[in-house]
């Protein structure tokens, strides 16, 4: 079941609710980068064992991948439970 937040609730948290966003989509970024070094290690094992073609069909590389959840409900929850830290880096344009 999918979970709805009111954008309310963001804009509590937030200064600017659309920075809030941006940042909350760019942690998810960074977790789903993470999680595809994570699928790519364990898939390593599957591809350099030695296994005929027949064994290679039974074996199902996405069952690896299946049970992790998904980035951008990682990102929200980390910003609501405020882990997620907006950091401003100032331009030094002149």
């Amino acid at each position: 079941m999918v979970e709805t937040i009111d954008l309310k609730k963001i804009n509590e948290k937030a200064d600017n609710i659309y920075e809030a966003i941006i940042s909350i989509a760019r942690r998810a970024r960074q977790i789903n980068d993470d999680q595809r070094v994570y699928y790519e290690r364990e898939t390593e094992l599957e591809e350099t064992t030695d296994f005929d073609d027949d064994e290679l069909e039974k074996i199902n590389l996405d069952d690896i991948g299946v049970n992790l959840p998904k980035p951008s409900k990682i990102a929200l929850d980390e910003f609501m439970a405020e882990e997620l830290n907006i950091e401003y880096v100032e331009d030094n344009v002149n």
